[in-house]
């Protein structure tokens, strides 16, 4: 089996689906034929955390000044020996000391203006930052995971003669389990009320707020025409927000994610028009379970709904632009809703589904394993 090196900290007080994510990837060792190692040691991050701590105090006093965080960390600690591992797997972080060994990096591309709304500080980050980041990469053995095409192919515009080196690895989802054809179609026949779905813990960022002042304008317009509820999963992790009476809107707090993804399934439409997102898992979960996609009109978020041909997209803080385009989605024709909801699914079976991914994943681990070979 392929050793790998897990570059996570033993403990971390800041929650992250990334973090979860690598942690689970031991979950997947057998299909993937591969042992993860995670560091253990808990003197291993101890600063990262003190300066976590002092960050938090310093925003409850409301000083703006902060530490700045590495996370994952630059240099592996003792556990990690080149003799003992095939491949380093990190996020975002080179790890400068893993000798010849290869690395897998998870990590972004986008250019000003793809992510987000374009600023100069950003264009100067990007020429000061993230070019020197990528090319720091590349002068190691490794091969770096960009999760969307329009990433792909910035990177091989900007490093053509690297090109090999990039790949897109979706996330590996071996609890997501779609939903069936039939029960798609008996979902989406039942639309005597439109079911919009909405799901993040961090709700404000993610454009809760947005959506339901959105929600209230669309349900107002159609009074009388067409029935909508609104139902969130969230445990509000980045502030309390004000929930609205007497407007056929449902709250379940923070569930399993079992029970999540149970709910979901119900759903006719799924609504995060987030104020800012790198990525966005719930959207593919959303494809998974049946549901129609509103996203926000960003990369890779268009990617996920084809640029609109099986969703629609919206502009971040823009209520007018969000409550449009949920119009919209609750008006469609029901066969159109129909073939659009299937249009998801088929895309979640071939490229993000469970085996699917597993592939793509044992493709970059030997893509990583021949950068080895290449250097003796």
């Amino acid at each position: 089996m392929i050793r790998i090196f897990v570059n996570i900290l033993p403990f971390y007080l800041q929650q992250s689906t990334d973090i979860d994510y690598a942690r689970s990837l031991k979950n997947s060792s057998t299909a993937l034929n591969a042992n993860f190692y995670y560091p253990h040691k808990w003197t291993w991050g101890i600063w990262e955390n003190i300066q976590l701590i002092i960050n938090k105090l310093l925003s409850i006093f409301k000083c703006k000044k902060r530490f700045h965080i590495i996370y994952p960390k630059r240099y592996l600690n003792s556990e990690f020996n080149t003799k003992d591992f095939d491949i380093v797997y990190s996020q975002g972080t080179c790890p400068q000391n893993t000798g010849n060994i290869p690395i897998l990096i998870e990590s972004g591309l986008w250019l000003p203006g793809q992510n987000r709304t374009y600023t100069k500080e950003d264009e100067t980050h990007f020429k000061h930052y993230t070019i020197k980041l990528f090319q720091d990469y590349l002068s190691h053995p490794t091969i770096i995971n960009l999760k969307s095409d329009i990433e792909i192919e910035n990177a091989r515009k900007l490093f053509p003669s690297y090109s090999n080196r990039f790949v897109k690895l979706p996330f590996i989802l071996p609890k997501l389990i779609p939903i069936s054809k039939q029960e798609l179609l008996d979902k989406h026949n039942n639309d005597e009320v439109i079911r919009i779905g909405f799901l993040g813990g961090q709700a404000i960022r993610k454009g809760l707020l947005e959506l339901i002042s959105a929600y209230k304008k669309v349900k107002a317009e159609l009074a009388g025409r067409k029935k909508i509820e609104l139902h969130i999963i969230s445990s509000y992790h980045d502030g309390n927000i004000n929930i609205p009476q007497g407007l056929d809107i449902f709250e379940y707090g923070k569930l399993p994610y079992d029970a999540a993804q149970k709910i979901m399934k119900t759903w006719h439409i799924f609504a995060m028009i987030s104020r800012n997102e790198s990525y966005g898992l719930v959207y593919i979960e959303a494809m998974a379970n049946g549901c129609i996609n509103i996203a926000r009109d960003f990369y890779p978020q268009k990617e996920f709904v084809e640029f609109g041909k099986i969703g629609f997209l919206a502009s971040p803080e823009n209520i007018d632009s969000i409550s449009a385009s949920l119009k919209q989605a609750v008006l469609l024709e029901r066969g159109h809703r129909v073939s659009m909801a299937l249009a998801g699914l088929e895309k979640f079976k071939s490229e993000y589904a469970y085996t699917q991914v597993i592939n793509k994943f044992k493709d970059a681990f030997n893509k990583c394993l021949s950068l080895n070979k290449q250097q003796k």
